[in-house]
């Protein structure tokens, strides 16, 4: 009560009464009635405005570029916007009968005739090697280019490694402009594989291979599997030198193993001691008293440049045995040259005196007024190869 009493003697504009005052922390009526109110219908009505914007907004654009609008703003976001079209529920109505007419218009075109469905489209071959962009302006690999590459078919009996070899070898003789060495390798390597081995690249994932080292190690998995790689290692781990074979080629059987297989994981240690232990008795005492019976105590390389060693000195000398074994040398000698214990018999020669013979013998045969018995056809043929036989002289 005493609150209406003081807000009345407020309006009235009677300030003089002590006990008219307002306690402090209560708001005036007039606060209320002539500031709230209105500031409040001022934000409704500032609300409904926003929110009819808002919506006329939204129907002039995508929802994906409002949502775009939202994330970057009205400044990043270049977007001409429709005026506004006072009859906007028309329009729309308009805009939805031309898209449902332009869907009816597509399932139409997309049927077809029966006999449609069996012929085959545009066949686009895909490639499983994706080609990285060429910075050259004008590159062109030639013809002879391809016919100097190597060839590898995919049969069981091929070498993949060397292949890569002869591949790469060859791809180092020729240099492109802005086009790097591994781009070249990744063009030409589909060219080098026929028959089987091209069905293989072609039926790998398209644009799966983006590296040179990743195109070798699937061409590497096809053509050395896993159980190609354990006959190797099983190979090398139990060499053991052939009867009758010398020493050199023994080591060369055993670098040709290791050449094949690369990836063999056998330590070099354990190479040197197979190899050791593979020779035959001659062969290892002959490398023990090589190195004063020390062998053991050399280290992997020491031994394995000891074994080069003997391989060098047992080739030389078996060469010079077999030149031994050959006679004398004919180097400076002519082609017409004679050498002693050979024999030359001129055909010419051989064949006027086997006619001569069987004249005479003809002669003896057929004289006339002396009687001879009829020999046999057997007997004729083995007296005339007789006589043949014994008028061939032979000339020195």
């Amino acid at each position: 009560m005493e609150r209406l009493i003081a807000a009345r003697n407020v309006n009235k504009g009677n300030f003089h009464s002590s006990s008219d005052q307002v306690r402090p922390g209560l708001p005036p009526l007039f606060i209320v009635r002539y500031i709230l109110r209105p500031v409040s219908i001022c934000l409704v009505i500032a609300l409904v405005t926003v929110l009819y914007l808002l919506d006329l907004f939204c129907r002039c654009i995508s929802i994906d570029e409002f949502q775009s609008l939202c994330m970057h703003g009205l400044r990043s976001f270049d977007i001409e916007l429709t005026p506004l079209d006072p009859e906007i529920d028309r329009s729309s109505a308009k805009l939805r009968k031309h898209k449902q007419n332009l869907e009816m218009a597509d399932q139409q075109e997309e049927l077809k005739n029966l006999k449609d469905y069996y012929v085959p489209n545009a066949y686009t071959s895909p490639s499983c090697i994706r080609l990285p962009a060429v910075g050259a302006g004008h590159f062109e690999i030639k013809p002879s280019t391809i016919q100097m590459l190597p060839s590898f078919f995919g049969l069981t009996a091929e070498d993949p490694y060397k292949h890569i070899d002869e591949f790469v070898e060859i791809c180092t003789t020729f240099k492109f402009a802005n086009v790097s060495d591994e781009d070249i390798k990744m063009r030409l390597f589909p060219f080098s594989l026929k028959d089987k081995a091209k069905h293989w690249l072609n039926t790998l994932e398209p644009d799966s291979i983006t590296t040179w080292a990743q195109l070798q190690q699937e061409f590497l998995k096809k053509y050395f599997p896993r159980g190609k790689t354990n006959q190797f290692r099983r190979a090398i781990t139990t060499f053991a030198q052939l009867d009758g074979e010398q020493f050199h080629e023994s080591w060369e059987r055993l670098r040709d193993l290791i050449r094949k297989c690369p990836h063999h994981a056998v330590p070099k240690w354990q190479l040197v001691q197979t190899f050791y232990e593979g020779l035959t008795d001659s062969n290892r005492l002959m490398v023990d008293a090589a190195c004063g019976g020390t062998f053991m105590l050399k280290n992997e390389v020491e031994a394995w440049t000891f074994f080069e060693t003997l391989s060098d000195n047992s080739l030389q000398h078996a060469a010079s045995g077999r030149e031994s074994k050959s006679g004398e040398s004919t180097i400076g000698q002519s082609s017409t040259s004679k050498r002693a214990g050979i024999y030359e018999l001129s055909e010419v020669t051989d064949m006027s005196r086997q006619v001569e013979a069987l004249n005479r013998k003809i002669d003896q045969v057929l004289k006339i007024g002396t009687p001879t018995p009829t020999p046999s056809a057997s007997a004729q043929f083995q007296t005339q190869v007789d006589v043949c036989a014994s008028t061939i002289p032979y000339h020195t």
